[in-house]
């Protein structure tokens, strides 16, 4: 009697639970988890795993540059897994050893080794700038302003951390060459020397 008491007790209280533990992972109540199929996954990382639902989209600006005179947006579009098209628009306006008032264009192609938006990248490209700068008046006689364009190509390397919300960060780092230098509408005459050129990148993808 006691031993069919037993079974019948064990019978109701453990049927549940092994049915429920025989249930797929995805199936079970994990809904204040982070889990791909009940594999645990960082909050905010199960893009990194996921091959479907690629942001495709990305609209970003320099938040440190907006503090030095740089104001800039940029816009790039995945077209494919791991090639993006970025183009960048930046209106300059600052002093640093004389003063920069103009405008900067540039349009670039970043690879990424991983995915679009994530990891590793590499990021040729060309560029377009157009200001009216003044020397540092080191005398206070008054230096005039002389108009500068010049245009040439870029690489830079860097990376990209994109989380599920689609928010997202960049920096990369390379340096950049002009091909058309000119001066008050003439062409300099010594070859220009390459400069180190980078940005960070704060935006929202999707």
């Amino acid at each position: 009697m006691l031993r069919t008491v037993l079974a019948a007790l064990a019978t109701t209280v453990l049927a549940p639970a092994l049915a429920h533990a025989e249930e797929p992972s995805s199936q079970q109540p994990w809904d204040n988890v982070s889990h791909i199929n009940g594999q645990l996954v960082k909050v905010g990382e199960r893009n990194e795993y996921l091959k479907s639902g690629m942001k495709r989209v990305n609209l970003s600006t320099n938040p440190v540059g907006w503090l030095f005179g740089f104001y800039g947006l940029s816009a790039a579009v995945a077209v494919s897994d791991n090639v993006t098209v970025r183009g960048n628009i930046e209106k300059l306006h600052y002093e640093f050893f004389g003063s920069v008032d103009g405008h900067e264009m540039s349009l670039s192609a970043p690879i990424y080794l991983r995915r679009a938006f994530s990891g590793p990248f590499l990021e040729p490209g060309v560029y377009h700038r157009e200001t009216s700068e003044t020397d540092w008046d080191l005398f206070g006689d008054g230096e005039t302003p002389y108009q500068h364009t010049a245009t040439g190509a870029m690489v830079l390397a860097g990376w990209h951390w994109t989380y599920d919300s689609g928010f997202n960060f960049a920096f990369a780092l390379g340096g950049r060459r002009a091909m058309s230098d000119t001066v008050d509408g003439q062409a300099m005459t010594e070859s220009p020397e390459p400069e180190m050129t980078g940005y960070v990148r704060v935006g929202y993808a999707f």
